[in-house]
């Protein structure tokens, strides 16, 4: 009897945990969709983390838009990028010409950080050198996103339901 107990409510809280986002198996959305269909379908909130690129531009790009080269991630996308400026550069300065390119970086390199600042201009006076490593993996959540009154059902804007958790793995290039 105690077992048959047991292995109902065990079966009804199962159900319910299923259920955070009954939404979610309707849409046919789940932690092996794309974060593309993800970020298309509506309901849904996840914020995508991002890889810096800092030159030649600085950019951010979606790590859904990035890709393994073997010792560099690459952007999927290319960005126009100035191949010939005139004016002798500075303000008066301007591109005649651009090209469109890749943007590469290092998975595993290093960047300068700001360890101490002067208290009277906010000026760095004392910089290291650190690694910047970009992570590979990632364990991206997934909210129910507010309704058009900014409330969800069972979660709220501080404390959002929780719909699952996308497993992300940056692929290699093509």
């Amino acid at each position: 009897m105690k077992l048959k107990l047991l292995l109902l409510i065990l079966a009804v809280v199962g159900r319910a945990e299923a259920n955070k986002c009954s939404w979610v198996n309707a849409k046919k959305i789940d932690a092996g969709s794309s974060i593309e269909a993800i970020t298309m379908t509506a309901g849904y909130s996840i914020q995508v983390p991002q890889v810096h690129f800092p030159s030649p531009i600085y950019a951010n790009v979606p790590v859904n838009g990035v890709c393994i080269q073997g010792p560099e991630v690459r952007s999927l996308s290319k960005y126009s990028v100035c191949a010939q400026a005139s004016g002798g550069g500075g303000e008066g300065s301007f591109c005649e010409k651009t090209k469109l390119i890749s943007l590469t970086r290092k998975i595993v390199g290093t960047k300068k950080v700001c360890q101490a600042y002067d208290s009277h201009s906010g000026d760095c006076v004392k910089e290291a050198l650190v690694q910047d490593v970009v992570p590979l993996k990632y364990n991206i959540p997934v909210y129910q996103a507010p309704n058009s009154s900014g409330e969800n059902s069972g979660g709220s804007e501080v404390n959002p339901l929780l719909c699952f958790q996308k497993n992300y793995e940056i692929p290699k290039c093509p």
